[in-house]
């Protein structure tokens, strides 16, 4: 038998190169929602008093986290050295060599990019990105808990924005690569885990 190894020094296509920025935004989202139910875990469940300052810490890594990283992801760049959804769904929309011409793709990614471009706490996110997470702002001392309405991002904004995300990518890579790359049993694999962290500090 025969085994053609791949030559590294070969440029990669369009396509693939396309794929690859897919699968690191995919990879982004995919974190920023793991860290989100940890942080959703510690903020429900509140801090236990022995390891208050623990969860604290925590808990302002992961804000800090989750926000760049949406900031990232949501980012308005389409350009073609871009790893966004803007540059996802308007590559798809545009580009004949991913979406075969197939309307059913053209269409899908019609109708999300106008849902994006309607979003209302992106401007929300914008302002926290450029006032606290990526600088810091004498408008802020406390941070994130400085910014209040109407410019505070909530929770459910929160969960709204990573779950749009999700949804988008998991339908680009069905319609597009015919993969099925997330399922919801990877996200409740760690919410067992962090029942089980939680309930093994409590019973110390």
């Amino acid at each position: 038998m025969n085994i053609v190894l791949k030559d590294k020094n070969k440029p990669k296509t369009e396509e693939e190169s396309i794929k690859e920025r897919f699968e690191l935004l995919y990879r982004e989202v995919f974190f920023a929602k793991e860290q989100f139910i940890i942080l959703d875990d510690i903020y429900y469940n509140g801090v236990i008093e022995e390891y208050e300052n623990y969860d604290i810490c925590i808990f302002d890594a992961l804000e800090y986290s989750i926000l760049m990283k949406l900031a990232k992801i949501y980012d308005n760049d389409d350009r073609d050295d871009s790893v966004t959804l803007y540059y996802m769904l308007n590559t798809l929309q545009s580009n004949a060599k991913l979406n075969k011409k197939d309307s059913t793709i053209i269409k899908f990614a019609q109708d999300k990019l106008k849902e994006l471009l309607n979003i209302n706490s992106l401007d929300k996110l914008k302002r926290i990105r450029d006032k606290n997470v990526a600088h810091l702002d004498k408008q802020f001392p406390k941070g994130i808990k400085s910014i209040k309405y109407p410019y505070e991002l909530s929770y459910k904004e929160l969960k709204e924005l990573l779950n749009f995300a999700l949804d988008v990518i998991k339908k680009v890579f069905y319609l597009v690569y015919k993969e099925q790359i997330l399922d919801d049993s990877m996200f409740k694999k760690l919410e067992f885990e962090n029942r089980l962290i939680r309930n093994m500090k409590m019973e110390k």
